[in-house]
């Protein structure tokens, strides 16, 4: 029965090349976006971020940021974590020097921003403790992707001064090849000068976001909580009036949901679309090159394994 069954399928098929072809061609982009969009859910949902311990890892107030002089007495104040960071927003950056001047992805981070991810240089150092402070503060950490193309991965580079928009900064450090935070493309990190003296500093330039490491048996909604508990506080130091609305629907989420964000339910709806067009081609496949679709009804005479001699059955197909 299954030999005879294939020899006419081979038969039938043989003949319809061009139906043989559509339903391969329709299986092939069916499994090929479902592999494609696996790989894209595996890696925003599914991989851990590349971080020590990322669960512990928290965003405060992923809407908003802090002018400095509130992160400093948010860091002070705030009991819910082992260590608060600062970083800003992407900006991009003229490297002058040897070669072409490059149009670099950078962003200011606070001193300890390395230290509280977990995350070690592949090369080099992270920042001194004293990174922030004023005049301590001209040195940089490059991504792998700046360090290959524009140094040629040399090692060589570690202690050598750079031009980064007009100012000389000693390259301390390459950040190692899966750091894209905070954003996918950034290609070099300056620490952020938190200077207590320096008023304009302080409140009017230089925002910050803030990420957290959560203290032991700390969750993000306890930390969320005394969040807010402190945002009368934080308001209040601005050196003008600041309305109330302020901050006023700030959280703590885990540092993964404010990086995937509303990306979350796209993917899962976009991957459950694939996979239902994965499950249409595979269905409708057997079904036009079938028989009954591609030359009209026709009965298949066969005897099956289990029949007597001289028995046989039909199926229409």
């Amino acid at each position: 029965m299954t030999a005879h069954a294939l020899r006419i399928a081979w038969r039938f098929l043989s003949r319809r090349p061009t139906l043989v072809a559509v339903a391969t061609l329709t299986l092939a982009l069916g499994i090929g976006a479902n592999t494609a969009m696996f790989s894209i859910v595996r890696a925003v949902l599914l991989n851990p971020l590349p971080f020590q311990e990322p669960e512990q890892l928290v965003a405060v107030w992923p809407e908003g940021n802090l002018p400095r002089g509130d992160y400093l007495l948010f860091q002070e104040r705030a009991t819910s974590y082992t260590a608060i960071a600062g970083y800003g927003d992407t900006y991009r950056a003229s490297l002058t020097g040897d070669g072409e001047p490059l149009r670099v992805n950078t962003t200011q981070v606070t001193a300890n921003f390395f230290d509280v991810l977990g995350v070690a240089p592949q090369l080099g150092a992270p920042f001194h403790a004293d990174a922030s402070e004023p005049g301590r503060d001209r040195v940089v950490i490059i991504s792998d992707e700046l360090f290959r193309t524009r140094f040629a991965g040399d090692p060589d580079l570690i202690g050598q001064a750079v031009t980064l928009d007009g100012e000389e900064r000693t390259v301390i450090g390459v950040a190692p090849r899966q750091l894209r935070f905070p954003d996918s493309g950034i290609q070099a990190w300056v620490p952020a000068v938190l200077d207590p003296g320096d008023w304009g500093l302080l409140w009017t330039r230089g925002y910050l976001s803030t990420l957290g490491r959560l203290a032991p048996d700390v969750a993000a909604e306890v930390a969320g909580r005394e969040f807010k508990s402190l945002v009368p506080e934080l308001r209040a130091a601005f050196p003008w009036d600041m309305p109330t609305s302020w901050a006023a629907d700030a959280e703590v989420v885990p540092l993964r949901d404010a990086i995937v964000g509303d990306v979350k339910p796209a993917l899962r709806l976009l991957f459950a679309a694939v996979g239902l067009v994965l499950l249409i081609a595979a269905s409708t496949s057997p079904t036009c090159c079938s028989p009954t679709t591609a030359a009209g009804p026709r009965t298949w005479r066969c005897a099956p394994p289990s029949a007597a001699a001289g028995d046989v059955w039909s199926a229409r197909c």
